[in-house]
């Protein structure tokens, strides 16, 4: 509003010193008075144009300024949800991973609860197939030491008799073992 009073004023300003010194015809035949009303005017006519222009300049500005903030508030709302959808990816992702280490732990425990009984299970049988591979060499030995104590009494036997018995004896215990062969059988047997 201050500048529309300069306007008016100043033109009036500068027609009042020679509508003064004028005196005769008054204002009406006075050029700078119709210089100032013309130039009053002008400005006048000027500023509405003027005015309008910068106004648009202005109002341009600020639709500009409000699409950005529009934009920006819209690309604040987007990164906000990307953000709570991240979260959530995120969340879900950790509930996710804890799920599997509880299945990992409970399959690893299960792995190892049967692992111990397979264990188990092949040391009781190698075990039991030690005990009998075991006791088979036992018989074995037993067996082979009953032959080889046979054997050597068998030697020892036949080499006492070649020793103290002749051939004349040899033939009296033979006749003699004999007949209690039938008797030693049956003894045998009972």
């Amino acid at each position: 509003m201050n500048i529309f009073r300069f306007f008016y004023i100043s033109p009036l300003a500068l027609v009042a010193p020679s509508a003064i010194a004028a005196g005769d015809g008054g204002l009406l035949t006075n050029p700078t008075f119709w210089m100032a009303i013309s130039f009053l005017l002008f400005i006048i006519m000027a500023i509405k144009p003027i005015m309008r222009a910068a106004l648009s300049v202005l109002d341009t500005r600020v639709k500009e300024i409000e699409d950005r903030l529009k934009e920006a508030s819209r690309l604040k709302e987007e990164a906000l949800e990307i953000r709570a959808q991240a979260e959530r990816t995120q969340h879900e992702a950790h509930e996710e991973a804890q799920r599997l280490i509880d299945y990992a732990q409970k399959d690893a425990q299960l792995i190892r609860t049967q692992g111990q009984e397979n264990l188990e299970k092949t040391i009781a049988k190698k075990q039991a197939a030690l005990e009998q591979r075991i006791k088979m060499m036992e018989t074995r030995a037993l067996s082979a030491l009953r032959a080889q104590t046979a054997e050597i009494s068998a030697k020892a036997l036949e080499q006492l008799i070649d020793d103290n018995f002749s051939d004349a004896d040899d033939d009296a215990l033979i006749e003699e073992t004999i007949q209690r062969l039938p008797e030693l059988m049956q003894q045998n047997q009972n």
